[in-house]
């Protein structure tokens, strides 16, 4: 396909469909298999394939940098082979069970380019819940930048398995306690937080009166931090508060 505009696959393709060559514009699914279980799809720069829901089997996926790749609700894409350099758009949702939109190949996997992940349903995430994305003999790369659904106060998504499995899964922030006990006030002196160096992410708490005055020079990120008395001021890096 060339040129603008957007062009809608109703029926369901036959095995001499051997490509499917994006060069402009959206090609829109209408059904199931409407591309072609033997198709190569290569999609160039602008030009977008949306999925709209629907389950498709391809021989091949081929996204270049600035393209787009939707698979707009909880259904899966299988394929032999997949090179990602552009946009992926996914989906998850949660009912009795989770379920997500799954990117399913036959041979190793290289993440590029970059995911965003939108939340379909109604029902809260919680501790625990894992979402499979993707499934591969095996995961490489990552992704340049990921946009996720919002959590619940203390809530993270665990983006480290996805080049172990193609997973997410929510976990809490850790916790770390200041207690002065090192021989300086630096943040990556680990006496000075019973003798574990917290995690970018972590929650804070400062108590005591030893080393009131600390510097960071550790962390970029903190879920929260919590004074349970007064006394403190933090100096050095400026660290991002993740939920207050």
């Amino acid at each position: 396909k060339r040129g603008g505009g957007s062009l809608v696959l109703k029926g369901t393709a036959t095995s001499g469909n051997t490509a499917l060559n994006l060069q402009g514009g959206s090609v829109i699914c209408g059904s199931v298999n409407c591309i072609g279980a033997n198709a190569a799809v290569p999609i160039a720069i602008a030009a977008s394939l949306r999925l709209n829901g629907f389950n498709q089997n391809i021989a091949s996926l081929n996204a270049a940098a600035g393209s787009t790749v939707s698979f707009g609700s909880t259904n899966t894409l299988t394929v032999n082979s997949a090179t990602l350099a552009g946009a992926l758009k996914m989906a998850l949702t949660k009912g009795v069970t989770t379920d997500a939109s799954r990117l399913v190949t036959a041979n190793a996997l290289t993440y590029a380019g970059s995911l965003s992940v939108t939340n379909l349903g109604a029902n809260a995430l919680a501790v625990g819940d894992t979402f499979t994305l993707f499934s591969a003999p095996s995961y490489a790369g990552g992704f340049t930048s990921l946009s996720l659904p919002s959590l619940p106060v203390g809530l993270i998504w665990d983006t480290s398995r996805l080049v172990t499995n193609g997973t997410l899964i929510i976990t809490t922030n850790g916790t770390s306690a200041w207690n002065g006990g090192g021989a300086n006030g630096n943040w990556n002196t680990a006496a000075n937080w019973n003798g574990t160096l917290p995690a970018n992410g972590d929650l804070l708490t400062f108590a005591g009166v030893l080393r009131q005055s600390s510097t960071n020079n550790h962390l970029i990120a903190v879920g929260q931090a919590i004074f349970d008395n007064g006394g403190f001021a933090l100096f050095g890096s400026a660290v991002t508060l993740q939920w207050g």
